[in-house]
């Protein structure tokens, strides 16, 4: 899945965020590209299709918020979008802003003779209403009311009933004193004493404040950034759970990608396969007692204790949920008990490797089955010797591995060189 994802990001995103720049495409045209985007994820194609795993709405997430980092058709549009509309406000010496500011905005033109263009910069308004926000100077231009300016957002949605007409128009400037202090009296009724202490607390210049200005609130730079808006335009896509330690994990990326499925409880198990109709039973191949859920499989299995057992996990509390158990194990880089490899690339070879294992079981294969131990510690000492920045840190004997075909001990640097089908 990892090289799908990065080909993903790498070909189509790229090829059509081309397009997506000057023009609003059709919402067709983004849904066909969210289904090759998919269907190429997961494997499918028109002859035969695969399951998707998760969800397409989880999936182009932000890896922060859980997803794999690709960019929704439709939002990414929607983003590139605000960007020009952000331009036409900022940028007045670019001559395509002269032109749309001329022929759109100095003269009342009716929707019919409104480019498409411009009508996909006007789509996309709810974006820059969202993202950007007023800093307060000289308090001339700031609509007290109507305009984003303070950490409460627009005051006016805070407010219910009817305004006076007096109170509608009122900008920042009235409202503050010569010496910098904030004077309500000006409004025909009280505002409440916990708006009023967030209202004061916006810093204001008393010396050279020049004009009002607006700043794009999504980065810290103040500046326009797509990255932001396209989580602007996914309003749902904030989520309190940290996600971020999967893809800083110590391992290949295919096995993040696998730790990722893990964590949303997404894998082909007996389980998940009887809940959507595909598996008559729902019991655990190896042990053969209970459901085959992810957390059974890879925590409460009897198979799966024992291999913990076997590489002496450190101890985690048993009623820690498995989001938890698996991200404070994928976060330990104590030393394991062997050769000093950090705990978390153990750990994370060992549930590939579990993984792999139960799948031979389940199809049947003829492959003969390696030492679990031997095999896990082999693929992390390689790992840790290719990849990490102290591979002088491994202790031990340096004949560890054993030849299974000739029984004759071989050199580390031996097996490094030995191909892998990790």
């Amino acid at each position: 899945m990892a090289a799908r994802v990065t080909l993903v990001n790498s070909v189509v995103a790229s090829t059509a965020s081309y397009y997506m720049q000057a023009m609003k495409m059709s919402v067709s045209t983004l849904n066909e590209l969210d289904r090759i985007s998919r269907n190429f994820i997961w494997g499918s194609t028109n002859e035969r299709r695969k399951l998707h795993y998760v969800n397409w709405e989880t999936v182009t997430n932000s890896k922060e918020n859980g997803g794999l980092g690709i960019k929704a058709a439709k939002h990414l549009n929607e983003a590139f979008m605000a960007k020009l509309s952000w331009e036409v406000i900022h940028n007045d010496a670019a001559l395509w802003v002269q032109v749309l500011r001329n022929k759109y905005l100095m003269h009342n033109r009716s929707p019919s003779n409104q480019s498409g263009l411009w009508k996909g910069m006007g789509i996309s308004s709810h974006i820059l209403n969202k993202g950007i926000k007023w800093v307060v100077r000289d308090g001339s231009r700031v609509s007290f009311w109507l305009d984003n300016w303070s950490d409460l957002g627009i005051l006016r949605e805070l407010i219910s009933g009817p305004f006076t007409i007096n109170d509608a128009q009122l900008m920042v400037k009235d409202l503050i004193t010569e010496d910098g202090i904030w004077d309500f009296s000006h409004l025909s009724f009280s505002l409440p004493e916990s708006i009023c202490q967030v209202l004061r607390a916006v810093p204001l210049q008393l010396y050279s404040r020049g004009e009002d200005c607006i700043v794009w609130k999504g980065d810290s730079s103040g500046k326009f950034t797509t990255k932001s808006a396209y989580q602007i335009a996914k309003t749902n896509s904030t989520i309190d759970v940290p996600w971020r330690w999967i893809w800083k994990a110590p391992t290949y990326p295919k096995i993040q990608c696998f730790l990722w499925q893990m964590a949303h409880q997404k894998l082909a198990t007996n389980s998940f396969l009887n809940c959507i109709g595909l598996q008559p039973l729902s019991t655990c191949p190896i042990c053969n007692s209970q459901p085959e859920t992810v957390e059974h499989l890879f925590r409460l299995c009897p198979a799966a204790v024992a291999l913990w057992n076997q590489l002496q996990t450190p101890l985690s509390p048993s009623q820690m949920s498995f989001f938890d158990w698996l991200r404070t194990n994928c976060a330990n880089r104590d030393p394991s008990h062997f050769m000093n490899i950090p705990w978390n690339i153990i750990f994370c070879f060992t549930v590939w490797f579990h993984w792999n294992a139960r799948n031979l079981k389940v199809f049947g294969s003829d492959k003969p089955f390696k030492d679990p131990i031997l095999s896990i510690v082999e693929r992390a000492a390689e790992y840790f010797a290719l990849y990490c920045n102290e591979p002088q840190t491994i202790c031990g004997p340096v004949n560890l591995f054993v030849d299974r075909e000739t029984n004759v001990s071989r050199p580390f640097v031996e097996e490094l060189n030995a191909p892998r089908d990790v």
